[in-house]
């Protein structure tokens, strides 16, 4: 089975970080330490299976081959390009990205 390796962006290892800060400190930390496990367990599954998910709703999202992995409350946006898979951003499940940022191919977002 071909393995890709999965490359964390800036952006998205802020949102990570974000995430968990966020839920340690508001929430509990043992809700924190979940999230942060099931995520990284996750998104690590996409080293084997990244073509499993699906492609973002949005047109020009898709047309740049960004999918999302859903993982419990949150979406984890990455692009495949060659033998990587490029993580992006994560966000909660009820923000609406279809506007929060762009992706570019070579693998720099904004």
């Amino acid at each position: 089975m071909k393995k890709y390796t999965v490359i964390w962006l800036e952006t998205a290892k802020e949102n990570f970080i974000d995430i968990v800060q966020y839920l340690k400190s508001v929430i509990a930390p043992e809700a924190a330490r979940k999230v942060y496990n099931n995520l990284i367990n996750d998104i690590n599954q996409l080293e084997e299976f990244p073509h499993a998910h699906p492609f973002v709703q949005y047109e020009e999202y898709r047309k740049q081959g960004v999918q999302i992995l859903i993982t419990g409350k949150y979406i984890c946006f990455y692009i495949i390009e060659g033998t990587s898979v490029e993580i992006h951003h994560i966000v909660h499940q009820s923000q609406d990205y279809s506007k929060l940022f762009f992706f570019k191919p070579s693998g720099r977002n904004v």
